[in-house]
């Protein structure tokens, strides 16, 4: 019975299927898209920068014109 690891064609064929995958592991390359903070930040930033909005606009319409309603009417 022959012994398959040891026959020189089964050995240099392995090296070669092995040089050959690494050869396209280094020559394509990988698409990868950098994000800062990653998926989930943005609508963490969004709903920051909405609540400091309204804050600002509800302080800015109550100190400059005395309202806080939104169709400007009067509370007393």
């Amino acid at each position: 019975m022959k012994k398959i690891f040891t026959n020189k064609n089964f050995i240099q064929k392995v090296i070669i299927a092995i040089v050959i995958m690494l050869l396209f592991t280094f020559s394509v390359p990988t698409r990868v898209q950098a994000d800062v903070g990653g998926v989930l930040l943005g609508p963490i930033f969004d709903l920051l920068s909405s609540i400091g909005d309204v804050i600002l606009a509800g302080l800015n319409a109550f100190l400059v014109d005395g309202e806080f309603t939104p169709d400007g009417r009067k509370f007393f």
